[in-house]
């Protein structure tokens, strides 16, 4: 009796073990030979067509943001800095990753040379922690600027930041490849390392280290930025403190619940290929891995890289403003006169936000009469030239400091001809 149970165990040990060694067999589209449909019809239509959207929304969308903050000299915050990193990782994940994905969706092998699978490992690595790195990097900034209201962090403390993101990211991708190798499994969309079967030593330093160590920061700096925000209302409302004050205070709020949200959609579209890593981990049996978990995973991960600009657009006016300056290519200019005469143009009437937690940014200033395109408004002539005279040495600094552009061809011709006219 004793021995008929010993042998039914070790008939299904080498069970599971010639399961697990077919699923972390590299499985070829040349030399195929299990052509099972693992997803199945619905499943493929399903997540096919969520992974379109994710691409076309990942690459339209983080261009225009790298787009916004490149050609908006205001935008030169370190906060801005954070977003324009995040921005690329998400850009990368649309562009190469999701593509690929859905093209193996629909494969369920791979045909593609076997060095593009190695790299699809290190790329896919790298873009998931150095995007959860990044978050972490700017809820601890975020505090720091918070905290230190007379002396902010430096910019060279922000840089070195993103830079530490990046270089975790891609040492991990490059120190997973060599410990391990690179697969495309079966039930994947993705080429990944092969699962451990005897020590989860190392996914357990993977998941504390680029997971919960992140999460665990954020939240306890989230919970820092919302106590000092309180305590600083609580200092203005006692003391009364000027409106600007309360204005700085409320901007500051706005960001930090801006970067909340931020990380929450990250946490939560990852959230199922945290799940899937983990079971695809302590599953003894390889082959008692759903066929739809890896494919729901990377699938809802990779939507993520299309909420992020949405939320910006969302969130920040600037943002707003900019995707309509980039899309209409009409924006709403508004005209002054500059130095030695000529007409200035400026893309913002209003003050624009700033996400610094320190700072509050303006790119519009106090500069006299100014008249919008196409309006009807007139000016004595008189006034104008005593106007131009007493403003001309301040123009002359405004129009080195701020976002502005000169008007050129018939705009020009449209502008000077009113300006006669008035």
């Amino acid at each position: 009796m004793a021995g008929n149970k010993t042998m039914i165990e070790s008939t299904q040990e080498n069970q599971i073990l010639q399961n697990n060694l077919f699923f972390n067999s590299h499985r070829s589209c040349e030399n195929l030979t299990d052509t099972s449909d693992y997803f199945g019809t619905g499943t493929t239509i399903f997540l096919g067509t969520m992974l379109f959207i994710t691409i076309i929304g990942a690459v339209f969308g983080n261009s225009m943001v790298i787009l916004v903050i490149v050609k908006n000299r205001t935008m030169r915050e370190m906060t801005y800095m954070f977003l324009l990193s995040l921005a690329i990782a998400d850009l990368m994940i649309g562009a190469l990753m999701a593509p690929l994905a859905f093209y193996n969706l629909l494969k369920e092998c791979w045909n593609l040379p076997r060095f593009m699978c190695t790299l699809n490992l290190i790329i896919n690595t790298t873009l998931l922690v150095t995007s959860i790195h990044t978050l972490m990097w700017i809820a601890v900034y975020k505090w720091l600027c918070v905290k230190q209201v007379f002396r902010h962090p430096r910019r060279w403390v922000g840089n070195l930041m993103i830079v530490l993101a990046w270089a975790w990211g891609l040492l991990l991708a490059i120190l997973t490849n060599l410990f391990n190798r690179a697969v495309y499994k079966p039930k994947t969309m993705q080429c990944g390392p092969t699962y451990p079967v005897n020590s989860y030593m190392l996914h357990a330093v993977n998941q504390l280290i680029n997971l919960f160590l992140p999460i665990i920061v954020m939240i306890v700096a989230y919970i820092k930025i919302y106590i000092a925000i309180r305590k600083s209302g609580e200092f203005q409302r006692q003391h009364a403190i000027t409106s600007e004050g309360h204005q700085q205070r409320s901007e500051a709020r706005a960001v930090a619940k801006t970067l909340f949200i931020v990380l929450l959609c990250f946490l939560l579209c990852w959230l199922p290929y945290f799940c899937y890593s983990n079971i695809g981990a302590f599953i003894p049996d390889k082959g008692d891995i759903p066929s739809y978990l890896n494919a729901v995973a990377y699938a809802f991960g990779y939507m993520n890289s299309a909420c992020n600009p949405i939320i910006y657009a969302w969130r920040f006016p600037e943002f707003r403003q900019g995707y309509r300056d980039i899309l209409c290519k009409k924006p709403q200019y508004t005209f002054a006169i500059g130095p030695l005469g000529r007409p200035v143009v400026t893309t913002r009437k209003k003050q624009v936000r700033s996400v610094s937690a320190c700072t509050t940014i303006s790119n519009s200033s106090n500069i006299g009469n100014t008249r919008t395109a196409g309006s009807n408004g007139s000016v004595g002539n008189d006034k104008m030239k005593e106007q131009r005279q007493s403003k001309e040495v301040e123009l002359h600094h405004i129009d080195n400091e701020r976002d502005s552009v000169f008007l050129h061809g018939d705009e020009t011709k449209e502008f000077l001809q009113g300006h006669k006219a008035t």
